[in-house]
């Protein structure tokens, strides 16, 4: 029964949140239009009200479209972005809602300062609407890290 396994909501869920990690890396300098399209895919998992959160800054964007002006405006900023070797844990809350804990180690290479590495934790909530599963909810936190800085491909 392979093909129910993989229509599963889990399976689903599981897929959606690592296509959403590789639309947000970033290998290097990108065209205006990679960066639009990059956008609009990004905006295509979330729910027009979805809420972004750091957890030691509050509410960092409302709404799907202030949430891509962030993403946009983060994602021209850096020269790279990488996420390697994440780690998903999903967990049905109820009919039609699930949360998936990402943890990740993440590299940016910010212009001017070089590279920045540690591992957070990206807390999201999947909520099933008339349009699919779209993202409402995420928390981002640092996490407290022991890993070396060789730890980092």
């Amino acid at each position: 029964m392979v093909g129910i396994r993989h229509f599963s909501t889990e399976a689903r869920l599981t897929r959606a949140t690592q296509r959403l990690i590789h639309i947000t890396e970033k290998e290097g300098p990108e065209s205006a239009v990679s960066l639009a399209r990059a956008a609009d895919n990004f905006g295509k998992f979330l729910a027009t009200n979805a809420v972004l959160t750091a957890s030691e800054f509050g509410a960092l964007a409302t709404g799907r479209q202030e949430m891509v002006s962030l993403f946009a405006q983060t994602r021209s900023s850096l020269n790279s972005i990488a996420f390697p070797d994440p780690r998903l844990q999903l967990k049905r809350l109820a009919p039609g809602e699930v949360r998936v804990e990402v943890r990740a180690r993440f590299r940016f290479d910010v212009p001017g300062e070089g590279m920045m590495q540690d591992s957070g934790v990206a807390d999201l909530l999947w909520r099933k609407t008339s349009d699919g599963w779209r993202l409402v909810n995420a928390e981002l936190s640092l996490q407290e890290s022991d890993l070396p800085a060789a730890a980092f491909p």
